[in-house]
């Protein structure tokens, strides 16, 4: 049945309008660029130290007698997290110093086919523990992005200073600050905020934390003029005062108003810490106006609660705390009410660092006891984020910085991981350490929980591309100083066509290496795997930008971009390109264009350009390139805007000629 001609010409003019506004509004989409994204508001991270999975699980047995009340439990990401660090490598002969340094990683079939992998010790020395990292290490990894060794704090394995996450907030002009239920001097809380070549070097980390870094809220233990049983002692130059930066840090502290540190708010003038000791400062510190820059060490040496006197062995809450200290719940809250003073936002970490000591010495009843505190410490930050906040604006992560004690249940050993055993709310559970070395328990390679929950959070998800057959996808602890420092300033949505590295390329250390990656196009959320090009694909010469992903490179690497059949590579330009490294991360900007003929594949040459000093990229899901090409070959939006302008200009023609034959016809009658 044909149409009448008025109603056909009203049939193509709509047709005509709606092609051509869809080609014009793809064309301003197109040219006009996007605004920068803007980056998070806040985020809180919360580090159980110590912590393995099964010390999260014991203690939900005691609180709860089950597993998943925890409020962050029902956040929406849950991973796994590996933490190894470098291990040295050799040693001179007489076994007393360190030659080289390697990483040996984690291996989820050796971890779960030998009991003893995840605590064996180096063979080539026998005093260290293969791989399995301490606080210094890892809180520098995920402060970082940086792998480092045994010990050292905010520094690369060489020993050079790398930026943390709080650096990059406070470039941002947000309020910092580090909470901790031990000596704000301590390992974790000090990676986060200091460079130093030794966690041994108490007195210059807490003077570079006090006088030199820009934090805002400083809070944990390490009076000198008090012992761990809130009990008066009179402090003296030395080891004594040296946990809070020597002593004439301490006279600082001593005296009201004394203790000055480096400018924190940006105005470029030194600012003033407000020192509180007492605990009802903290709990007063909580609610209502605040000072804008805050110290509080609480009067207790070494820990809040753990180093207290009484049967150290006994179960949980059988000794009295020391009442004379703030929980950690209660320094949150205060930190949390002096942060957000800032409208710009904040960065916060809280440690809940004794239970690593409780794992140390085999203390389970003080092992519950600190990770109650953390667990109320993550309720406390809950609650901020939906009364103050909201999860839109506000990422809070929770994890651990490695495991202590190799922490399962009764009678494992062999290929058997006895279960922790469920006795119930209230009563301890059943559960044994099983790396002792001469009465000490000590780390493990093992890997960590994470949850997170607000902006970002699913970023995580992307970075997990390995996966173990019991604690399923896992991220390296780097990955969480990256998830971060994205989250805060995150990168501007790609205007040109993006491709993904998912072939796998593993550098080692042994000499000059080359190796390349084949490409995959990223179309849409549509990924084409190791995808060669279904014709002759021509790109044009420009800028080609490529992240390559990196967990420890160190040393020279160039690349180069071009076309490959999976075995020979052709450059598109002759002389390869060097990059610079920040975080995880090396980007390159290369000047290029070429051909890449039908069945080839887009190719990536990467060259280490010497033989020392660890190196290792993996570019398997996390490095990608843009291309300076808006059409690759393969099917793109442009081609969709192409067919709706030519239907549009053929309804166009089709309406102007029953338009022409209408008025011959009017002209006629």
């Amino acid at each position: 049945m044909k149409l009448p001609h008025k109603i056909a010409a009203r049939v193509f003019t709509v047709i005509c309008l709606v092609a051509i506004l869809t080609v014009m509004m793809g064309s301003a989409v197109t040219a006009a660029a996007a605004p920068p994204p803007a980056g998070v508001k806040n985020i809180i991270i919360l580090i159980a130290d110590g912590a393995g999975f099964n010390h999260f699980l014991a203690t939900d047995y005691y609180q709860f007698g089950a597993e998943g009340q925890q409020v962050y439990q029902k956040f929406p990401v849950k991973l796994a997290v590996s933490t190894y660090e470098y291990e040295w490598k050799t040693w001179n002969a007489a076994g007393t110093t360190p030659l080289s340094f390697d990483i040996y990683g984690y291996d989820s079939t050796l971890f779960w086919s030998d009991f003893g992998y995840a605590i064996q010790t180096n063979p080539l020395n026998p005093a260290f523990i293969n791989n399995a990292t301490d606080s210094a290490s890892s809180g520098t990894a995920m402060a970082t992005g940086y792998k480092t060794r045994d010990g050292v704090l905010g520094m690369d394995i060489n020993g050079k200073k790398v930026p943390n996450i709080i650096e990059l907030a406070e470039s941002l002009g947000k309020s910092t600050g580090v909470v901790s239920s031990v000596n704000f001097t301590h390992a974790t809380p000090a990676a986060f905020v200091a460079h130093n070549i030794s966690r041994s070097n108490l007195a210059a980390i807490g003077q570079e934390m006090l006088y030199q870094s820009g934090v805002d809220v400083i809070m944990g233990a390490g009076s000198p003029d008090f012992n761990n049983e809130g009990g008066a002692v009179a402090p003296a130059p030395g080891s004594n005062t040296n946990i809070v930066g020597g002593w004439d840090t301490w006279q600082d502290i001593s005296n009201d108003w004394m203790l000055t540190g480096a400018d924190a708010n940006g105005d470029g003038t030194p600012d003033v810490w407000n020192v509180i000791r007492d605990r009802s400062a903290f709990q007063a510190m909580a609610a209502g106006a605040t000072p804008s820059r805050v110290f509080g060490l609480a009067k207790a040496r070494d820990t809040l609660q753990h180093n207290r006197g009484g049967d150290v062995l006994a179960d949980a809450f059988v000794v009295p705390y020391n009442p004379n200290v703030p929980t950690l719940e209660e320094m949150t809250k205060a930190a949390l009410n002096v942060l957000d003073n800032n409208a710009t936002g904040f960065f916060l970490m809280v440690e809940g660092a004794a239970i690593d000591w409780a794992g140390h010495f085999y203390r389970s009843g003080r092992l519950i006891e600190e990770f109650i505190d953390f667990n109320k410490s993550i309720e406390a930050v809950t609650s901020w984020v939906e009364t103050n906040s909201n999860w839109d604006e506000t990422l809070v992560i929770v994890t651990a910085d490695h495991e202590t004690g190799y922490l399962w249940g009764p009678k494992s050993m062999g290929i058997n991981w006895a279960p922790i055993v469920n006795n119930g709310a209230g009563s301890m559970p059943g559960m044994a350490y099983y790396s002792d070395i001469g009465g000490f328990a000590w780390h493990s390679n093992s890997l960590v929980p994470l949850w997170a929950k607000g902006p970002c959070a699913s970023s995580f998800v992307s970075f997990a591309i390995n996966t173990d057959p019991v604690y399923g996808p896992y991220l390296d602890n780097t990955d969480i100083f990256t998830v971060m420092a994205n989250c805060l300033v995150p990168k501007p949505a790609p205007t040109q066509r993006r491709w993904n590295m998912d072939s796998t390329l593993a550098m080692e250390r042994s000499g000059t290496q080359s190796g390349f990656v084949v490409m995959s196009q990223n179309d849409g959320n549509i990924w084409h795997t190791d995808q060669s090009a279904q014709i002759d694909v021509v790109f044009p010469a420009g800028d080609w930008v490529v992240e390559l992903a990196t967990q420890d490179w160190d040393g020279p690497i160039t690349i180069q971009i071009g076309e490959s059949d999976g075995t020979v590579f052709n450059p598109f330009h002759a002389n390869p390109v060097s990059g610079v490294r920040v975080g995880n991360t090396i980007t390159f900007t290369i000047s290029a264009g070429g051909t890449v003929p039908k069945g080839q594949f887009l190719a990536l040459k990467v060259v280490r350009g010497d033989g020392i000093g660890p190196s290792k990229v993996n570019t398997a899901g996390k490095s990608f390139l843009l291309t300076p090409d808006t059409d690759p070959g393969y099917p793109v939006p442009e081609l969709s805007a192409g067919i709706l302008l030519a239907l549009g200009l053929a309804a166009l023609g089709g309406y102007l000629l029953i338009r022409r034959k209408k008025t011959l016809r009017a002209g006629n009658c």
